[in-house]
């Protein structure tokens, strides 16, 4: 799978930053080298792995209820996130991202009624099945309280959109590998190219974003942190999907 363009995944601080000029970073600690290389391991999750197996597309009628919670939370986190930054650019960057997702929980709510599935109810996203999906979801939402720098929320939403990059493109090769005779939208195409459109931004500027964060060492350290929880939380989110549903087929 290619990876997510992470080359101008945002626009950056119009600042500068003074400092003494920090130690060389070796490449494979700096944000977008980490961000990669989580990218890949997370390619080789056992959930993909089912999906390369291409299982009978019926599984999805169990598998994708259960990712309501995790989808309806996602779009509060972005908007937790743009509250949050106090820094005008940093915000602005926040916006732009919670811009671009916006009204992505709609496009998961039609999927399920072209697939003939219910919308979960309320009582529904708080049963024993929803559990995974509400977990993960509150384990993201602790990093916007945990975060003490502007910086670390960047960071927070590069993780964010660099796994489920994998994920959508994972999801997307399924569906167009076994002819699926639907049109999803949050699961397919449709998704991953809008994933694609919102993270062209010129190179420069993404210089500049990894710059800001590595002007600081304890920052750089607590930025690489919030990228492997990230990733660790998408893992534990599929885990259980794999666990629960990949035996039957």
């Amino acid at each position: 799978m290619s990876q997510y363009p992470l080359e101008g995944v945002f626009q950056m601080l119009g600042q500068t930053v003074i400092v003494e000029t920090p130690e060389p970073i070796e490449s494979q600690d700096s944000i977008f080298g980490h961000l990669a290389m989580r990218q890949t391991e997370f390619e080789e999750h056992p959930f993909f792995d089912f999906l390369r197996q291409n299982p009978v597309p019926d599984w999805l009628a169990t598998f994708i209820p259960r990712m309501g919670f995790w989808v309806h939370t996602f779009q509060d986190t972005l908007k937790l996130v743009e509250r949050r930054v106090s820094d005008p650019t940093m915000r602005s960057i926040a916006m732009h991202i919670r811009t671009g997702d916006t009204g992505h929980n709609n496009w998961f709510c039609r999927d399920m009624k072209v697939l003939g599935l219910d919308v979960p109810t309320l009582p529904d996203l708080y049963k024993v099945d929803h559990e995974r999906a509400r977990m993960a979801s509150y384990s993201i939402v602790s990093e916007i309280f945990r975060a003490n720098d502007d910086r670390l929320l960047v960071v927070l939403l590069l993780a964010m959109e660099a796994a489920s990059y994998v994920f959508f493109e994972g999801m997307t090769v399924y569906l167009e590998e076994n002819e699926f005779p639907v049109e999803l939208h949050y699961f397919g195409r449709t998704h991953l190219d809008a994933e694609l459109h919102h993270g062209i931004v010129e190179a420069e500027m993404d210089m500049r974003v990894e710059s800001a964060i590595e002007a600081s060492r304890e920052i750089q350290t607590e930025a690489l942190a919030v990228i492997d929880r990230v990733f660790e939380t998408f893992s534990d989110l599929l885990s259980g999907f794999v666990t629960e549903d990949s035996s039957s087929h």
